[in-house]
């Protein structure tokens, strides 16, 4: 190594020829030379790029990519193995705004085979709410409403006839009416049915009514009522009609086709020799 006279300045050390990679430099003059000399070898490495594992560096392969003919607009994908092109596929649902929907066909959550617009299905022998098929709605709102201005519901809302009958079952957490619920919010009567029959109504004035006339029993020979409180009795089977009315000491029957008004005969007796009543 030698200094060329005359040509340092202060603090600078002009170094005459070139300085070898074991001294520290790269042997070249050059920067492109230098960069050849101190990086791995080039030779077969065309196309390649310089990649490290961290203590060492070297050349490594560019995978080519697949064929872009026929394959506007799809993406690249890898499947660990290879790389190709893969079909961007368009949601089924439509946002607008904040809300989505979904106009074509049924949606289902653990089936394949849908025959209705919404079905969630599973197969289960399992008794806890995460087990059996089950969907919950909820209102998290802790505060109970006050009936008046606040009010805590939540409820599933049925209609038919583009929302002309409008029913709902739902629950509500309010002053005063804090339960379950089954009902009309049109002005529809409520109807009970088993095997595909009307069995019971509930009209729109509150009345409820067997499906047919004289058809319903209250009871049955072997599950009874065990108490049946009322204001009036009225007896009317479509040939006589009556009402039994309870007085402070007696009981009276009003015919009301004639117009006749009875008193029950009563006869007072020991209680113990009477039958028990059922409960009250």
């Amino acid at each position: 190594m030698g200094f060329t006279p005359g040509t340092a300045t202060a603090g600078d050390i002009v170094v005459g020829g070139t300085l070898a990679i074991a001294n520290g430099g790269t042997g070249q003059t050059t920067a492109n030379n230098a960069f050849n000399a101190l990086a791995p070898s080039q030779t077969s490495n065309s196309g390649k790029y310089l990649t490290t594992n961290g203590t060492t560096t070297s050349w490594g392969t560019v995978d080519a990519l697949p064929s872009q003919t026929g394959n506007s607009g799809k993406y690249l994908t890898t499947n660990g193995t290879a790389a190709s092109w893969g079909a961007v596929t368009s949601s089924q649902w439509t946002t607008t705004g904040s809300d989505i929907y979904y106009t074509t066909g049924n949606v289902g959550i653990g089936i394949t085979s849908l025959t209705s617009q919404f079905t969630v299905a599973k197969s289960s022998n399992g008794g806890g709410s995460s087990s059996f098929p089950s969907m919950l709605l909820t209102n998290t709102l802790a505060t109970q409403g006050d009936n008046a201005t606040t009010y805590n519901f939540a409820r599933f809302d049925i209609k038919s006839g583009n929302g002309t009958v409008f029913g709902d079952v739902g629950t509500r957490y309010d002053t005063g009416y804090s339960g379950m619920y089954l009902g009309t919010e049109s002005n529809h009567p409520m109807y009970l049915q088993t095997n595909g029959t009307e069995r019971m109504r509930i009209d729109t004035s509150g009345n409820v009514t067997p499906g047919a006339n004289g058809t319903q029993n209250l009871g049955s020979t072997s599950l009874r009522w065990a108490n049946v409180y009322t204001s009036d009795l009225h007896l009317n089977n479509g040939i006589g009609n009556y009402t039994i009315v309870e007085g402070e000491e007696d009981l009276f029957l009003y015919n009301n086709k004639s117009g006749k008004t009875y008193k029950f005969a009563l006869i007072e007796v020991d209680p113990s020799t009477a039958p028990a009543k059922m409960k009250e």
